[in-house]
């Protein structure tokens, strides 16, 4: 459940649209790489916002 959670808000907070766009065309392929995908993002946008 949390995980989910954790997924929707790093979507929602990223450009919806276009990252949506994007997940589900990978999902469409592999579900796996979605995983890959948020956390990838997720890091990103964690490092970003302990740098500021």
């Amino acid at each position: 459940m949390v995980g989910n959670d954790y997924r929707s808000s790093f979507i929602v907070k990223g450009n919806g649209s276009t990252v949506m766009g994007v997940l589900a065309v990978i999902t469409d392929y592999n579900d796996w790489l979605i995983a890959i995908a948020v956390l990838v993002i997720g890091i990103t946008k964690l490092m970003r916002n302990y740098k500021k």
